[in-house]
């Protein structure tokens, strides 16, 4: 059997067996990666085992996927050191190696991100360099993890908020990123880590362990040093206020002071003291003026504080060199120091204010403005494009672009200067200074509603597709020729006159004849004629029309003139015009309106039989006595009645009494 016929069966073999191998998947361990936190800015790493189904013949390979990415962040990747063809018995050998990248990330939570795991499989090699009839499987992992914020020294502080940017690792802070060794909370110069005496007072001078006299107590007798006059009591022994024992309390440099009251207790043999027990020689020994001087051999001539100290006397920062010559007098505590007094976080090579220790761009051309890490933007190169930031005219080019001199990538560029790049600029040649759209095209260049005319020229920007239109842009949809509101193509009176108001068709009331009498309706006083009837110039046919006022059309009036102001009756007509009895005299001038046709009258209407010139209610033509007294009674033939008569000859006579006297005159006379 030669070597090729030995493969086709292996191959056939595998062909046949491979399907129902269910012991071909690889496990991982862990399956899930937690509790990960990483810097913005940084990556970490952590690591995934991997390891064959226990029941996996010893001959099985794997060829694992070298490298990927977790699904949907390119945040999360792998590689692999597993090699090629990887048997079964090695594959708790390999691991991968996770990594998590928060370059670009905001500070957050993030995940589980799920990351792939792809490999292939067979049950054997064949010597060649393949896997004989592979199988694929895949498996994989999630990965979560946390982004904080930059934090360079490490103290859980983040930088923005870190107010000493260099906290000695391992050490505990407070809020403000601060640890003991960097802070000073009685200000007496030394560091809180190294000061015994916390709260030391304000401007009291301290020992190497931050405590002043006021805070020490030297000979353990219960008096702090700066009231002891006695500093070496002798150990157990009582004491006074002064800190002195009665052993002490003799007079000790024999000046007449009791050492207990002796302020200078070592005052020279033979000196005159005062009753303190001091000498002029103790109280000014250097003779600057200071009494009691801190500083008692202070150089003849130099100027002193009221501690009796010099410039060249004190290093207030106790830094090993003298106030006068000391460049940094506020060196922090512990920190060597060069021949000016200064210490490496207070030198500044380069002059930009940020010192030595923390710059990270050392040699900062001179007059150029750093961040806090001392870099200008000469220096740096925030896209990573190799164009420094003051000459990168794109400051965000995306990672791995090639850019031009100016730092631009093909995604950044723009030929026309609109502000859209050139790979999405629709219109590459705008003019300038032209405001543009998202696609870089301005009103110049575009034509939205595609009729041919650019949108800066189309006074109708929303012709209808496949209207022509003019020279403006418009459609006759569109256009308005006379103003008024209503496009050409509807306007029924496309010449109506300017401001005047129109219908939906786009005629004024002066365009329009409602009626259709031929007279506009602005001008037709008589909006509704009659179809068919003649009209005067106002627009107004006969029945429509009432020349005399008087409420009846002319066609109806038959007495069309009648007097303004009177009352007519349906036909039209006053009782100046009506003559109803038909004597010529017309009903309002008419006494007698009910004269019997044909008989003559006189200008009241009146007939003969109808007058009573004497007004006794007898008409003339039977009245026997036309003349017949005011209010006389008459009978029928208009004459006075026997009772008129008598009454009319007693009134004569002087009325009843006188009648009745003449009557028995009468009657008397005639009985004689």
């Amino acid at each position: 059997m030669n070597k090729m016929t030995d493969i086709i069966l292996r191959f056939s073999l595998a062909l046949l067996l491979l399907p129902s191998v269910a012991w071909a998947s690889l496990v991982l361990s862990p399956t899930s990666l937690t509790g990960l936190t990483v810097y913005q800015g940084s990556s970490t790493t952590a690591s995934v085992g991997l390891s064959a189904d226990p029941s996996a013949p010893s001959n099985l390979y794997y060829d694992i996927t070298p490298s990927g990415s977790g699904t949907g962040s390119s945040a999360v990747f792998y590689s692999s050191d597993c090699p090629f063809a990887t048997a079964a018995a090695q594959a708790p050998s390999c691991t991968l190696t996770v990594t998590v990248d928060a370059f670009g990330l905001a500070p957050g939570s993030y995940g589980p991100v799920n990351v792939p795991v792809d490999y292939q499989y067979s049950d054997d090699t064949d010597g060649s360099g393949f896997l004989i009839s592979p199988m694929s499987g895949s498996t994989s992992f999630t990965v979560s993890f946390q982004v904080l914020a930059p934090d360079a020294d490490g103290d859980g502080v983040a930088d923005g908020s870190d107010s000493c940017p260099s906290t000695p690792n391992g050490e505990s802070v407070n809020v403000s990123g601060c640890g003991a060794s960097q802070l000073d909370s009685d200000n007496d110069g030394v560091y809180d880590n190294l000061d015994q005496c916390p709260n030391t007072p304000a401007g009291a001078s301290v020992n190497a362990s931050g405590c002043s006299a006021s805070q020490l107590d030297s000979d353990n007798d219960g008096v702090y040093d700066n009231l002891d006059q006695c500093p070496n009591t002798p150990a157990g022994a009582s004491v006074n206020a002064s800190g002195c024992s009665a052993s002490q309390s003799a007079d000790g440099d024999g000046d007449g002071v009791e050492d207990d009251s002796d302020e200078c207790p070592n005052t020279p043999s033979g000196e005159t003291v005062s009753s303190l027990g001091c000498s002029s020689s103790q109280l000014d020994p250097d003779g600057d003026g200071v009494l009691f001087d801190q500083c008692p051999n202070t150089p003849v001539g130099e100027a002193v504080d009221r501690e009796g100290c010099s410039a060249s006397q004190l290093d207030t920062d106790a830094d090993g060199i003298s106030n006068a010559i000391d460049q940094c007098p506020t060196t922090p505590a512990g920190e060597s120091v060069d021949a000016q007094g200064c210490s490496k976080t207070e030198q500044d090579d380069d002059g930009d204010g940020v010192a030595n220790d923390v710059d990270q761009c050392p040699n900062t051309p001179a007059g150029e403005s750093v961040d806090a890490q001392g870099c200008s933007q000469s220096q740096k190169d925030d896209d990573g494009d190799g164009i420094a930031n003051d000459v990168d005219q794109c400051l965000n080019t995306p990672a791995g672009e090639s850019v031009n001199a100016q730092g631009c990538s093909k995604t950044e560029q723009d030929d026309d200067g609109d502000g859209v790049a050139n790979e999405v600029d629709q219109c590459p040649n705008t003019p300038a200074g032209e405001s543009v759209d998202a696609q870089g095209c301005a009103e110049s260049e575009r034509d939205n509603d595609g009729d041919g005319v650019a949108n800066e020229v189309d006074q109708c920007p929303n012709t209808p597709a496949g209207e022509s239109v003019d020279a403006q842009g418009c459609a006759e949809s569109e256009r308005d020729d006379d103003g008024d509101g209503v496009a050409n193509d509807a306007d029924q009176c496309p010449n109506t006159p300017a401001g005047e108001s129109v219908n939906a068709q786009g005629c004024a009331e002066s365009e329009r004849d409602d009626d259709g009498d031929g007279v506009a309706n602005d001008a037709d006083q008589c909006p509704n004629t009659p179809a068919g009837e003649s009209v005067n110039a106002q627009g107004c046919a006969e029945s429509e029309r009432d020349d005399d006022i008087d409420g009846v059309a002319n066609d109806a009036d038959q007495c069309p003139n009648t007097p303004a102001g009177e009352s007519v009756d349906a036909q039209g007509c006053s009782q100046s015009q009506v003559d109803d009895d038909g004597d010529a005299v017309s009903n309002d001038a008419d006494q007698c309106p009910n004269t019997p046709e044909g008989e003559s009258v006189d200008a009241q209407g009146c007939a003969q039989a109808e007058r009573d010139d004497d007004s006794d209610g007898v008409a003339n033509e039977i009245d026997q006595c036309p003349n017949t007294p005011p209010r006389a009674q008459v009978d029928g033939t208009g004459c006075p009645t026997q009772e008129e008569v008598l009454d009319s000859l007693l009134d004569a006579a002087g009325g009843d009494e006188q009648l009745g006297a003449t009557s028995e005159a009468i009657s008397s006379s005639c009985t004689s």
